[in-house]
């Protein structure tokens, strides 16, 4: 099939050729058309001379020619290099020499140079074929009529009335010739007609004059332009014209009439015309065929736009029939929709039936669409009175063509079209509609799949925004009405219901209600009473076109069910497991449709995962809940070991994820042998700080007797104190739960939790109630036990001290000169590490090294110790040991190691000139380091035997000279900051 471009280029050329019988116009006008769609780099065309000797050179495209005669036989090529055209000699594809031949006689030449290759030149060269075959006829008449013309005026004057002139003209004609006279009144009887021209058409010249002359042959619809072209010549102006006979066996052939008046000068007026008619019958059905495969593509492109951009079946098919039953079948046109349940086809409404009346199903396999739809193949019928399988639904069909419409291998519909007409249908129309019914069928499968997938958005957006609004929530009842609302908002509805289904009391209960459906809420329904409880009972959906008329429908109690409402029910469920049901109604007059009910069907699975999904969620909220309380006594545990405080938390934790109106705990006092209250939250009064109950006695005393939970209710009250019963009727109280607290065997008291209303706590609320009791017990077991361990601490730490002050005392006893500096130092040493930002817990451990840090002195004798004057250097060795030996004395006691950094180094120095290892500035520790400025400025302004004391400010000097060498720079800033503030 030649593409859209050539034909409409050929098309383009066909409407403005052959309209003049000016040779030398016609070739301009090839040319010219060469120019416009092809253009080539150069182009020559030659037509045949009147001797046949030579060629001519008619016209050109970018050639100065030096002459314009080409000898036949000569190369054209040769004859182009001598009009200074570069030609190469040996030619290449792109070089054409085309003969110009029409049935066999050589007309002309057209030598043109391409500018295309390869396959472009190819189709380029198939497209100048054809042209030039449009070109050959035309020129081929005009040269006979230009023959004729000059042979009639050569011989009018011997032969004007001879008949054998005429012949003579006939055997030049291939086509028709004839001649009429005209009267003085315009009017043409014909004189002479060719014989070919009889035997083409049947009729003779005394037939045609019979039947009421020339007009009687020419097709009706173009009798009109017929008698114009007469006219014209009639008034002495020759004239073209194309126009359509009617042969004498009904076969219409198309003619191009050229007629040229003879004017006789004596008379005045025209008196005969000659005429010679060419047979273009096999022309105009190419022009058609081409004028019919672009108006094929120019309508399978607009389909195509229609396919690509069309939303619905019913828009496209309108379309459809629209495009190509207008434009191509204007008889019986249409389509059947395959209809899979049926097993058969059903008549689309857009169908086009000219008379009879139309069949609305065929079953699969029956008639000709039956047997195209099941063999998925197209089929056309040249007569169907043939044709066994024909269904006849229009009486005047004589001829069909169907073609399957199809979705990959599988048959949707079938194309269908009939005609009054025998063997009207051709292989053009069979292959036009089997490309329509392909753009067809995958238009219909775009919009099946995008209907889908817009109603698969719509079911995920419906799933998502639902599945947003239960996120939202955590309670059932809340879920439920949310669910009802988007549920009733996704389907457009305004009535609806969901119903739960409570197996502790075997009934179904109305939990969220709107519209008319409100009017059944807090109703019970048994399973199998009603809509509701029968699609409980059987698990199957019900749908009931009016609810008020439905035997199964139940009167609400309140309010009234509307007339003409339908409803349709469906269960919700859970692994095959009926959990409740939804409920939705619409009126009449707006009816459930189909993708309703098949998206409620999805929301209903999803209201089941949902339900499952918060039931759950509910039930570990609650666990996750009652660890967190179980957490936060835990770490209350290990925040504190205040008894007090434990318990302070304890009851307000469990009162509020017990959500019970109040919580106490009462511990057991061994001296006593009772349960007094000792910590509780909730409580309105002060009744409960008075209640006491011995072992055995009351709710209470019988729990931890017994050693289990003991529940206590009204009905039980009876049994209680006065007093219990006092208190449990001033707080309100209609229950309460008491666990024993034991841990490793021993009775720590009882937890008890008090609650108002009649519902029973859940399973779980129990088991965590008793829970709590475990690390309760333990906490006040760990907690008791740890006020003992810290009061024996706090005992053993006071005699270590005591212990240490004892040594510290026996120093000063020895060594009366010294008394008080241990004192004064310690004092002096502390004021500067706080001042530094030391911890208090650190600062024991140097209040204890200062106060030990001559405790090496103790193995140092009395002759050196006491020595008035300056000690000799075998001394001084002795006495600088003793730091080594109040390490070697302190380190195996635990309890002092933090404090020997002071007793070890507090005689090295900054600079690394102390003992007993010559530490050096960070080397030697903090507490070192403090001590030692406190305890040279203790020292210079303290008398010693072998000096008087330094004043203040001599000390303070000494201090600041050695700042740096001696001390630490930085603890020297801190103690002189500290004297400062002292004044």
């Amino acid at each position: 099939m030649l593409k859209r471009v050539t034909l409409e280029a050929l098309h383009q050329l066909s409407l403005i050729l052959g309209n003049t019988l000016d040779l030398a116009h016609e070739c301009s006008v090839l040319i010219k058309w060469l120019n416009d769609f092809i253009q080539p780099k150069i182009a020559a065309l030659f037509l045949v001379d009147e001797g046949r000797q030579n060629l001519i050179l008619m016209e050109s495209l970018y050639l100065k020619p030096k002459e314009r005669k080409l000898s036949l036989g000569y190369d054209p090529w040769e004859w182009l290099r001598k009009q200074g055209v570069k030609v190469p000699r040996i030619l290449g594809a792109r070089h054409i020499a085309l003969p110009i031949i029409y049935e066999g006689e050589l007309l002309g030449l057209l030598l043109y140079v391409s500018r295309r290759r390869g396959r472009a030149g190819e189709e380029e060269q198939k497209m100048v074929n054809l042209a030039a075959g449009y070109f050959g006829p035309i020129a081929r008449n005009i040269f006979r009529y230009l023959q004729v013309e000059a042979l009639v005026e050569k011989r009018t004057a011997e032969f004007r009335l001879s008949e054998e002139r005429h012949r003579y003209i006939s055997e030049l004609i291939s086509d028709y010739a004839y001649a009429f006279l005209v009267s003085p009144e315009g009017k043409l009887k014909g004189e002479w007609l060719s014989e070919s021209f009889v035997r083409a058409f049947g009729f003779t010249r005394e037939e045609i004059d019979a039947r009421g002359g020339w007009q009687s042959m020419v097709h009706p619809a173009d009798l009109p332009t017929a008698i114009l072209h007469a006219q014209k010549v009639t008034l002495g102006q020759p004239d073209v014209c194309e126009m359509r006979f009617i042969t004498k066996q009904g076969e219409i052939r198309w003619l191009r009439d050229y007629a040229r008046p003879v004017f006789d000068k004596n008379l005045g007026r025209v008196v005969r015309i000659f005429g010679a008619a060419q047979d273009i019958t096999e022309k105009k059905k190419r022009e058609e065929a081409l004028e019919r495969q672009l108006k094929e593509l120019a309508t399978l492109q607009t389909f195509g736009n229609v396919c690509a951009t069309a939303s619905d079946e019913e828009s496209l098919i309108a379309e459809f029939m629209k495009l190509f039953g207008q434009t191509f079948y204007r008889e019986d046109f249409g389509l059947y929709l395959m209809d899979e349940a049926a097993k058969g086809l059903r008549l689309h409404r857009y169908y086009r039936q000219s008379s009879g009346l139309a069949i609305d199903f065929i079953p699969l396999g029956e008639g000709i669409i039956g047997q195209v739809a099941e063999e998925g193949k197209p089929k056309r019928v040249a007569d169907v009175r043939q044709e066994k399988k024909y269904i006849a639904a229009n009486p005047k069909t004589l001829s069909e063509l169907a073609v399957p419409v199809k979705r990959g291998n599988k048959v949707i519909a079938v194309i269908n079209t009939e005609s009054a007409y025998p063997n009207y249908f051709t292989e053009d129309d069979e292959r036009l509609l089997v490309t329509v019914a392909s753009q067809l069928g995958t238009a219909l499968e775009k919009i099946r799949l995008e209907r889908e997938t817009r109603q698969r958005l719509a079911e995920l957006e419906a799933i998502n925004k639902i599945s947003t609004a239960l996120r939202q929530t955590e309670k059932t009842s809340e879920a439920l009405s949310i669910l009802l609302t988007e549920i009733l908002a996704v389907l457009g509805l305004e009535a609806g219901a969901i119903y739960l289904y409570y197996p502790e009391t075997e009934e179904l209960r109305l939990v969220a209600g709107r519209g008319w459906l409100e009017a059944f809420e807090q109703e019970v329904i048994e399973p199998g009473e009603g809509i509701v409880g029968h699609v409980f009972s059987t698990g199957q959906a019900y749908f009931t076109p009016n609810v008020s008329q439905d035997p199964l429908a139940l009167k609400p109690k309140k309010g009234s069910i509307p007339e003409n409402w339908q409803a349709f029910c469906l269960p919700i469920k859970v692994a095959e497991k009926t959990m409740g049901l939804i409920f939705v109604s619409a009126p009449a007059s707006r009816p459930l449709e189909k993708e309703q009910t098949k998206l409620l069907f999805s929301l209903a699975e999803i209201a089941g995962i949902a339900l499952h999904r918060i039931r759950l969620f509910e039930e570990t909220q609650r666990r996750l809940k009652y660890l967190h309380a179980l957490r936060t006594i835990d770490l209350a545990i290990s925040a504190t070991t205040e008894l007090k405080v434990i318990l302070d938390i304890l009851s307000e934790q469990v009162k509020t994820h017990l959500e019970a109106e109040a919580a106490a705990v009462f511990l057991f006092n061994p001296v006593l042998n009772q349960l007094e209250y000792a910590a509780g939250s909730g409580f309105r009064t002060h009744l409960k700080d008075s209640l006491r109950f011995h072992l055995g006695e009351g709710f209470l005393g019988q729990a931890v007797l017994e050693r289990r939970l003991f529940v206590l209710t009204e009905a039980g009250l009876k049994e209680e104190l006065s007093i219990f019963q006092h208190f449990w009727q001033e707080e309100g109280f209609s229950q309460a739960y008491a666990v024993p607290l034991i841990a490793k065997g021993e009775i720590k008291g009882v937890l008890a939790v008090f609650r108002s209303g009649r519902s029973s706590p859940q399973k779980e609320w129990l088991e965590f109630l008793e829970a709590l009791a475990g690390p309760t017990a333990v906490a006040i077991a760990d907690s008791q036990l740890f006020e003992e361990l810290q009061r024996a601490n706090i005992e053993l730490t006071v005699a270590y001290d005591a212990t240490i002050e004892g040594w510290v005392k026996t120093l000063d006893l020895r060594d009366k000169e010294t008394e008080g500096h241990t004192q004064r130092v310690t004092k002096m040493a502390l004021q500067i590490a706080r001042a530094m930002g030391i911890k208090e817990e650190q600062l024991v451990h140097i209040r204890r090294g200062a106060i030990l840090h001559d405790i090496g002195k103790i193995a140092v004798p009395d002759q050196i110790l006491f020595k008035p004057g300056p000690l000799d250097e075998s001394e001084w060795a002795i006495m600088r040991q003793h730091p080594q030996i109040a390490y070697e004395m302190l380190f195996p006691i635990k309890f002092l190691r933090p404090a020997l950094d002071i007793p070890y180094c507090h005689h090295e120095r900054w600079d690394g000139s102390g003992y007993p290892r010559g530490l050096k500035k960070e080397e030697i520790p903090l507490a070192a380091r403090i001590f030692a400025v406190a305890d040279v400025y203790d020292a210079l302004t303290s008398d010693r035997p072998y000096r008087r004391a330094w004043s203040e400010e001599e000390a303070i000097v000494f201090i600041k000279e050695q700042s740096g060498r001696l001390f630490d720079p930085e603890v020297v800033a801190v103690f002189l900051e500290n004297l400062k503030k002292k004044g």
